[in-house]
């Protein structure tokens, strides 16, 4: 950011040896925007073209609108139409914030589109991918909430980002979705890497935001795939999510098996552990119910955790075809003092 920010042209030379070296110079030259040369025997006149393109500089004004002033990074793209000329160009500009701007409440909208820290709202927050209709697609449920349960969510919003930073979905909350505790909200996606990013404002004024990478896929199984576990209570006469526990006698597990076709009958438990690979501190047999099509099955399990000291601990699913283990999901539980 640093070199983004600076009024400079930098370059990497590179006096190759052997090639030991050459992997080195790619992070930094890659993550700086910077021209990476190597001089071999090849090619020698590296250093006369970093002579010949800094011997002139043209230099690009923007008129800015007061609008423009508000904090937030923009991606730039600039083109020339005359042949054979390149242009360098920072990835993006941000213009600083004018009184009016900076002095302005923060809203959930100006959150997402910042790439700024905001931690004066504190939020924890989660996500969990499953299948949606079919095999290709995908669904991510958010789930979030004020570190401190004293705290109302006035407005909030979420953003999901691809690998290339463009807008992929985006949920604004009603105020009947901040009565309960998680806040959720679902998207349905394509396959591949996401930045999520949820922003909050609470009744105060108070803004907070809080990034969570997300990589679509499921878990697999043997012939089944999985979807994320999630950790939760039971509420209102169904599942609710949970991200963290306090007083709770016990809590409950759930996941989802696809594939299942035939007379496939995979058989499913619960372990808490102290660790990835750490033995099972106990073991909690589940219920499998069948979906409406068939093809998916519904597990849960109640986990008793009232004896649980405040800390972590791992719950695994693990899910056994035959009698022999095919795979896992995993998810921690939360416990805090009551």
């Amino acid at each position: 950011m640093a070199v983004q920010r600076a009024n400079a042209s930098l370059y990497f030379i590179q006096v190759v040896d052997g090639g030991a070296l050459s992997a080195w110079f790619d992070g930094p030259a890659g993550a700086s925007g910077a021209e990476l040369f190597r001089i071999t025997g090849t090619n020698p006149g590296a250093a006369a073209r970093v002579v010949r393109e800094t011997a002139a500089l043209y230099r690009v004004t923007l008129d800015k609108e007061t609008s423009d002033r508000n904090g937030i990074t923009k991606r730039v793209e600039i083109r020339v139409t005359r042949p054979n000329v390149k242009v360098y160009a920072p990835p993006g500009l941000t213009f600083a914030m004018t009184d009016s701007a900076a002095g302005a409440a923060p809203t959930p909208a100006l959150l997402l589109r910042s790439m700024a820290d905001y931690a004066e709202l504190q939020l924890r927050a989660a996500a969990y991918v499953s299948r949606d209709t079919s095999p290709d697609s995908f669904k991510i449920v958010a789930a979030f909430e004020p570190v401190d349960p004293s705290v109302k969510i006035g407005s909030a919003s979420i953003g999901l980002f691809d690998a290339s930073g463009q807008s992929s979905a985006r949920w604004t909350g009603r105020r009947s979705d901040f009565a309960r505790a998680p806040v959720l909200a679902g998207f349905p996606v394509a396959p591949g890497r996401y930045r999520m990013r949820i922003a909050a404002v609470d009744a105060a004024g108070r803004a907070g935001a809080v990034d969570v990478p997300i990589v679509t896929g499921l878990v697999k199984a043997g012939p089944f795939t999985l979807s994320a576990l999630v950790l939760g209570v039971v509420q209102g006469g169904g599942f609710a999510p949970r991200l963290q526990f306090g007083p709770e006698s016990e809590a409950v597990a759930y996941v989802e098996i696809y594939d299942v076709k035939g007379n496939a009958a995979p058989s499913v438990r619960f372990e808490l552990a102290a660790s990835d690979d750490g033995p099972a501190l106990s073991t909690i047999p589940a219920t499998l119910e069948r979906s409406s099509s068939g093809e998916s099955l519904i597990v849960t399990g109640a986990l008793p955790i009232g004896s649980l000291p405040p800390g972590d601990v791992l719950v695994r699913a693990v899910v056994s075809l035959d009698g022999t283990p095919a795979g896992r999901a995993q998810a921690t539980l939360r416990k805090v003092q009551p």
